[in-house]
C-alpha cells in the first residue's frame, strides 16, 4: 500500500522476495497505480522467462487437434490439414524443428520453394492456393500466441495480390432482352421479372426498389419521388419514367391494391422482397444463358450490373450527364464515372456534328 515519506507519496512491491519502491508522487492515487503497474510489468517479465521453446510439429498437431475439436465443418478442417502440410514439409526438408528457428525470411522462401513445385494437375500451384496455405499458417501461430504463449515469428503475413479478370461493365440491350425472356418463364410469382424492369429502367439500387411504396410513385406525371428516408445518400430523388415502364408499374399497383398491401415488390407470401433473393434469381438466370451459350463471362456480374447498365445507356444516347447524376443521386461526377462505360461502336462514332 502507498505510504507518505517526505511530503510525498510513494509505493512498493514485494515479489519474487524482492522489494521495489517508487519516486515520490503527489496524489496517493498515481502512487497506487504505479504499484498496479510494476506489479503487472514483474508478472509479464518472469512469463517471458518461463517461456517454452515448442517444436513445429507441436504446435501444428496441437492447433489441429484443437481445431477438430471446436470446428465441426469437414471443409475447413480439410483447407487448414491441406495448408500446414506443404508448411511441415518446408520446415522439415530446411531443418527448422523448433519455434526459435524462425525467421520473417522464411515466408518469401516457402513462396519460392511452393511455386517451384508441380501439383497434381501437372503446373505450379496458383496465387489463391498459395495464399490459403499463408492464411493457415497464420492462423496456427496466432492461436499458438495466444494459447501457448509464444513469440510469433511471423506478424502480420502479407498475402499475394491476385489479378482479377475485368468483367463485362454493362449489359447490352441484347442481353437485356435475354434476361427478360428468361425472367418472364418464372412461375413461381416472386416478382422478379417486375423488379428487373424496374432496376434497369430506373437505375435505383435493390435496396430501394424493395422499398418502393405505392405513394412512391406519380403515373401522371411519369415520375417516381424517392424520399430522403429511402436512398443512400438520404436527400430525396425524382426518376424519370419511361413509356415501357409504365404498364409494369400499373400491374404492380393494381396487384398491391387488390391485396390491401402498400409495396410493389413483395414475396409469394405478401411479405417486402429482400435485395439478396432478387440476386440470388439473378445470378441463377445469368448461370442458365451461360450453360446455355447466350452469355459470357457472367462469373462476375452481379445485380449492381444494372445501375451501371443505366447510366451507360443514357450517356450513349446523349442525355446530359449533369442529368444524370440527379436521377440516380451521384453528388460528384468522379462518382459516376466509376458506373459508366461507353461501348467501342460509341467511342469510334464519327462526330458529325463539327462545322469545321
Amino acid at each position: 500500500m502507498p505510504w507518505k515519506e517526505g511530503g510525498k507519496w510513494r509505493g512498493g512491491v514485494s515479489y519474487q522476495k524482492k522489494r521495489y519502491r517508487s519516486r515520490g508522487f503527489t496524489t496517493k492515487t498515481a502512487a497506487r497505480q504505479w504499484e498496479i503497474e510494476k506489479l503487472v510489468a514483474l508478472k509479464q517479465s518472469e512469463q517471458r522467462k518461463q517461456k517454452r521453446d515448442f517444436s513445429l510439429a507441436e504446435i501444428i498437431e496441437r492447433f489441429l487437434s484443437k481445431k477438430v475439436h471446436d470446428d465441426k465443418r469437414e471443409a475447413t478442417i480439410r483447407r487448414l490439414q491441406f495448408g500446414l502440410q506443404h508448411w511441415q514439409s518446408y520446415f522439415t526438408q530446411n531443418n527448422l524443428l523448433y519455434i526459435s528457428e524462425l525467421e520473417r525470411a522464411h515466408l518469401s522462401d516457402y513462396q519460392q520453394w511452393r511455386r517451384g513445385q508441380i501439383t497434381s494437375r501437372y503446373k505450379p500451384p496458383s496465387l489463391t492456393t498459395i495464399n490459403h496455405e499463408l492464411k493457415a499458417i497464420r492462423q496456427c501461430f496466432k492461436w499458438a500466441e495466444w494459447e501457448l504463449n509464444i513469440d510469433n515469428p511471423f506478424h502480420q503475413i502479407r498475402l499475394n495480390k491476385i489479378p482479377k479478370p475485368d468483367p463485362p461493365k454493362y449489359l447490352t440491350i441484347e442481353e437485356i432482352e435475354l434476361i427478360e425472356e428468361e425472367a418472364k418463364k418464372d412461375r413461381r410469382k416472386t416478382c422478379f421479372y417486375e423488379a428487373f424492369a424496374l432496376l434497369v429502367r430506373t437505375g435505383m439500387r435493390s435496396n430501394e426498389a424493395c422499398q418502393l411504396e405505392i405513394t412512391d410513385v406519380d403515373l401522371e406525371k411519369k415520375q417516381i419521388i424517392l424520399p430522403a428516408l429511402k436512398t443512400k445518400s438520404n436527400s430525396p430523388r425524382i426518376i424519370p419514367i419511361g413509356e415501357s415502364l409504365k404498364p409494369i408499374l400499373q400491374q404492380l399497383i393494381t396487384d398491391a391494391i387488390a391485396k390491401k398491401h402498400t409495396l410493389l415488390l413483395r414475396t409469394r407470401t405478401g411479405k417486402a422482397q429482400q435485395p439478396q433473393n432478387l440476386y440470388r434469381r439473378f445470378k441463377n438466370i445469368l448461370k442458365k444463358l451461360y450453360d446455355e451459350g447466350k452469355m459470357k463471362d457472367v462469373e462476375r456480374i452481379g445485380i449492381h450490373v444494372l445501375r451501371k447498365t443505366y447510366i451507360s445507356h443514357l450517356v450513349m444516347k446523349g442525355v446530359d450527364p449533369a442529368r444524370v447524376m440527379s436521377i440516380v443521386g451521384h453528388e460528384e461526377y468522379s462518382t459516376m464515372k466509376r458506373y459508366l462505360y461507353l461501348s467501342p461502336e460509341y467511342r469510334n462514332r464519327s462526330l458529325d456534328i463539327l462545322e469545321y
